[in-house]
């Protein structure tokens, strides 16, 4: 999950690129960011959704008869096991999003008619909207499904397991979203700059 930290300026350059080819209908701007120190609920907010998202997956997978047992010999060890596998790419497609945020990076819709009010919005929230839309949708559904399974299959320590596991995988991002602090604050003006944004306003 650290790895993708180093390459954090580069991730955030490709996404916005990439990205950028479908909203040709925008221009781009920066606002400067005043809050600089975060409390600790916006470290489990921000870990909250990419675990939604391996869980989700994890679920998802191992729902499908093709793939039982393959990433464990029951249901709770392969939901775990599968879950910390996925977690680093699940982080890594929310990396830019995040970088871009705090960078203040926003997008404005051009418009012809001057009398109406421009539509602003930071870069990247409609990546945000759709990965949260799926996790949303689905991690709850198959979650209570499977703990509904696992319970009525046997009563034990390992099945109830996975009624705390949310918990423990969004601790295990803690010291990955620790680091992404102590760079982003490097990380911002270099984007800002790459980019030749200019201050909004």
């Amino acid at each position: 999950m650290i790895i993708p930290l180093i390459a954090l300026k580069f991730l955030t350059i490709c996404n916005f690129k990439f990205f950028n080819k479908f909203q040709r209908n925008y221009e781009y701007y920066y606002v400067e960011i005043l809050e600089k120190e975060y409390k600790s609920w916006r470290f489990v907010g921000r870990a909250f959704l990419p675990v939604s998202m391996a869980l989700s997956i994890s679920l998802l997978v191992n729902s499908i008869p093709l793939f039982k047992g393959l990433f464990g010999i029951d249901g709770t060890s392969a939901i775990i096991f599968l879950s910390l596998l996925i977690s680093p790419f699940t982080s890594l497609l929310l990396l830019p999003i995040w970088c871009m945020k705090d960078s203040g990076i926003v997008k404005m819709r051009k418009n012809l008619n001057k009398r109406i009010p421009p539509e602003l919005s930071y870069f990247g929230k409609v990546q945000f909207q759709s990965y949260k839309g799926f996790a949303g949708i689905s991690t709850p559904f198959l979650y209570l499904i499977t703990i509904i399974s696992e319970i009525q299959i046997r009563l034990d320590l390992t099945s109830l397991i996975i009624l705390i596991y949310p918990i423990i995988l969004i601790g295990l991002y803690m010291p990955s979203l620790l680091i992404y602090e102590k760079r982003i604050r490097r990380v911002c003006p270099k984007i800002i700059k790459k980019f030749k944004l200019m201050p909004l306003g």
